[in-house]
């Protein structure tokens, strides 16, 4: 059986542990490396378009001054719906994955289930000190470290400055470009007055609840009181006074026009589609979609989850944000994958709240019942 090892992109150091030093032939390792379909915009190289671009680089360069042997490297491409069968579908075959190039999505539970190894022998204190430390602690489970964080994506909301303008909302813009925030009390101006003046088949931002897709920017929203959606001990609590604020929040959104109607029975990437043709006032945003909007620094404004505190400046650099970001899975097992998984078992939740069959503090002990009891599976770590 193939060994199994979870990592990003400096993960290519992983061959020296697997081939050994000493021998006067070098020994032949042969590794399989999976990508999913993505895009990439690499600043320093503009012929990388891809992720499977950058591997296929990266991989040329570690092949040709790697010295401990012969290493070959078989990059293969994934499409997300199909990650199932491409990773988990792959164990124990010719065809399992060496090293993967993923998300914190799916990593968490393929670290619970067993199938990771931890990389802190190849981690160097430069390594180290090169990524922030909140990113470094998303990628360690029981102290040690399974995950390289270069594929960490932060999420912001992006919104279109155009709407705000017409809709009289000029104060809210920035004279410089930067992420900004607002308080509640100001979402609050600035979404009553999108659903006031907006023409009709436009709308002031996204909401869904019709799958899975998109669900943690939903338990972004929950966190708007300052929730941490967490208790000490590691289970959700999401019936906290904060988290049922947040949902009320949410719920009542729906009465005030906040969304495109019927959000319960639409999904992010029709929200997306709203936005990419002007319809949508506010949608999400991230560090690895820059560039998929034109006049990035003029035609939008970047903005928080409801919630966070300060005034964080620059967008050029997501770095300079880092005191807003949260951990939303917490290293939690069995996030996605199964059909009791976390992601499986929360989004019909939203569905009833969205649709009003449920109030506020129904879905709270409701999502609490659901999803502690997805988090609640046995692991098996490598050490």
């Amino acid at each position: 059986m193939k060994r199994k090892v979870g990592t990003y992109l400096m993960a290519f150091a992983v061959a020296a542990g697997l081939c050994g030093c000493g021998a006067k032939a070098k020994p032949e390792v042969s590794l399989i490396v999976k990508v999913p379909t993505m895009g990439m915009n690499c600043v320093s190289n503009s012929n990388i378009v891809s992720c499977q671009d950058f591997m296929n680089y990266a991989a040329e360069k570690f092949v040709a001054v790697y010295e401990a042997a012969d290493v070959s490297m078989r990059i293969e491409v994934f499409d997300y719906v199909d990650e199932n069968e491409a990773i988990l579908g792959a164990y124990g075959t010719e065809d399992a994955v060496d090293i993967l190039y993923e998300g914190y999505f799916n990593m968490a539970a393929y670290i619970s289930e067993g199938h990771v190894v931890p990389l802190d022998d190849i981690i160097t204190d430069e390594i180290r000190g090169d990524i922030s430390e909140s990113a470094w602690a998303q990628s360690m489970k029981n102290g040690k470290t399974y995950m390289m964080p270069y594929l960490s994506m932060q999420n912001i909301l992006i919104y279109n400055r155009r709407l705000f303008m017409e809709c009289g909302l000029e104060r809210f813009l920035p004279d410089e470009l930067e992420i900004q925030n607002w308080t509640i009390e100001e979402w609050e101006i600035i979404l009553d007055t999108l659903a006031e003046k907006l023409p009709d088949g436009s709308y002031p931002m996204m909401m869904y609840g019709v799958n899975n897709q998109g669900d943690t920017h939903i338990m972004s929203l929950i966190r708007a009181f300052g929730s941490g959606i967490f208790d000490e001990d590691g289970n959700f609590d999401f019936e906290s006074e904060e988290a049922v604020r947040g949902l009320e929040w949410i719920q009542g959104g729906v009465r005030r026009g906040w969304y495109p109607p019927h959000p319960e029975n639409i999904e992010l990437a029709d929200n997306q589609q709203l936005f990419e043709n002007g319809l949508l006032g506010i949608y999400l945003f991230n560090n690895a979609n820059f560039m998929l909007y034109d006049d990035i620094e003029t035609d939008y404004g970047y903005v928080n989850f409801p919630g966070n505190a300060g005034q964080i400046m620059m967008l050029a650099e997501f770095s300079a944000n880092e005191v807003n970001v949260v951990d939303f899975m917490n290293n939690s097992p069995n996030w996605q994958g199964s059909e009791n998984s976390v992601r499986n078992v929360f989004w019909p939740n939203i569905h009833k709240l969205l649709m009003g069959k449920t109030t506020p503090k129904e879905c709270a002990a409701d999502l609490n019942r659901d999803c502690n009891a997805a988090i609640h599976v046995k692991t098996s770590f490598h050490e």
